[in-house]
């Protein structure tokens, strides 16, 4: 199974500004999609597949999780959010996106 295949939710190409911290190292860079459960983002540190980080995200917020693949500049992250944080993030997704000129995603 791939993690496409294993994705639930849905994402959207929004950009904004990340400061991504490991035990290891402090970086900043930007989000290339957002999903209630996960993140791509266009940054550079060494980072290995099961990696925990903290992420704080303009306009929705800080959140912890694993990151699940890399390469060069590009780190994937799956958040660790309980159903009521996830909600929350979601909701701030859903709000970023409307402000966009989309539709509501949900």
């Amino acid at each position: 199974m791939t993690s496409d295949e294993r994705r639930t939710d849905r994402r959207f190409a929004i950009v904004r500004a990340v400061r991504a911290i490991t035990g290891r190292w402090t970086r900043t860079g930007t989000t290339k999609d957002l999903s209630a459960g996960g993140a791509a983002l266009s940054l550079h540190g060494e980072v290995a597949v099961g990696d925990r980080i903290g992420l704080d995200i303009e306009d929705v917020g800080r959140v912890t999780g694993r990151v699940t693949r890399f390469a060069d500049e590009s780190i994937a992250v799956a958040f660790d959010v309980e159903p009521e944080t996830k909600d929350e993030v979601a909701a701030a997704v859903g709000r970023l996106h409307r402000a966009m000129g989309f539709d509501d995603p949900r």
